[in-house]
C-alpha cells in the first residue's frame, strides 16, 4: 500500500502534532489491545486448555460453549485482580481509539461527531463483556445464564461493528483531506467486510484497530513529510 499517492500539500487542518497524535493514538490502540490480550493469556493460570477440554467434550466450538458449561470454569478461575488488570488495558486501548478517531475528525462537522460517537460505543461493549464474564462465576451463577447467552456474542460484535464504522468515518474524514487516500480506500473497503462478518457470523475484535494502525501509520508518515498520501 501506497502512502504517497499525490504530490499535493496536506491541508493545514490536518497537518503537524494532530495528526501525528492522532495516527500514534490509532497505532497504539492496536498495540494495547494485543498487550492486554498477551496479558490474558499469560495469567490465565490454565482458563484457556479447560474452556478447551469442555468444548471437546461437548463436540462444539468455544464460541458455542453455553453459559452453564463455562459456569463452573469462571468460578474456578475468577481471579479478579488479574481479570481487572486486563480489562484496564483494554479500555486503555480502547481510549487511544478514542482519542485517535477525535483528533482526527476534529472540525469535520456532523461525520466527525458520529465517529466519535460511535466510537464510545466499544468501552461500554467491553465492560458489558466483563461483567456478564463474572457474573457466572459467581456461587449462584443461574439466574444469569440466559443473559449471558443472549448478550456475550452479540457485545463482541457490537463493539467490533461500532470500531468499524467509526474507522470508516476516519477514512471518510482523510481522504476529504487528501490524506491516505489508497491505503485508506483499502481499510475502507475490509471495515465494511468487518462488518458485515461481525454481523453474520462474528469478527476478532482486534480487526478495526489492526486496520486503524495501518491507517494510523500512514497519518504518522503524511505529518512527516507533509504530503497528502
Amino acid at each position: 500500500m501506497s502512502s504517497t499517492s499525490t504530490s499535493s500539500s496536506v491541508p493545514a487542518t490536518t497537518t503537524g502534532r494532530r495528526l501525528r497524535a492522532a495516527g500514534w493514538s490509532l497505532i497504539g490502540s492496536f498495540v494495547g489491545f494485543v498487550v492486554a490480550v498477551a496479558t490474558m493469556i499469560a495469567t490465565g493460570n490454565g482458563y484457556d486448555a479447560a474452556l478447551n477440554e469442555a468444548a471437546e467434550r461437548r463436540g462444539v466450538g468455544l464460541n458455542d460453549l453455553p453459559a452453564e458449561a463455562i459456569a463452573p470454569i469462571n468460578h474456578q478461575y475468577n481471579d479478579i485482580p488479574s481479570g481487572i488488570l486486563t480489562l484496564c488495558l483494554i479500555l486503555l486501548a480502547l481510549g487511544l481509539f478514542l482519542t485517535g478517531v477525535r483528533l482526527a475528525t476534529r472540525n469535520s462537522g456532523g461525520l466527525g461527531k458520529a465517529a466519535i460517537a460511535v466510537a464510545a460505543v466499544m468501552p461500554v461493549c467491553w465492560l458489558a463483556v466483563y461483567a456478564l464474564e463474572y457474573s457466572i462465576g459467581v456461587d449462584e451463577p443461574e439466574r444469569w445464564f440466559d443473559l449471558y447467552d443472549a448478550a456475550y456474542d452479540r457485545a463482541i460484535a457490537v463493539s467490533t461493528v461500532a470500531g468499524s464504522l467509526a474507522l470508516l468515518g476516519v477514512v471518510v474524514v482523510l481522504r476529504r483531506a487528501g490524506v491516505a487516500r489508497r491505503t485508506g480506500l483499502v481499510v475502507a473497503v475490509l471495515a465494511g467486510l468487518s462488518v458485515v462478518t461481525a454481523v453474520a457470523v462474528g469478527a476478532p475484535p482486534v480487526v478495526p484497530l489492526l486496520l486503524a494502525a495501518i491507517v494510523g501509520i500512514v497519518m504518522v508518515r503524511t505529518a512527516r513529510s507533509g504530503t497528502a498520501g
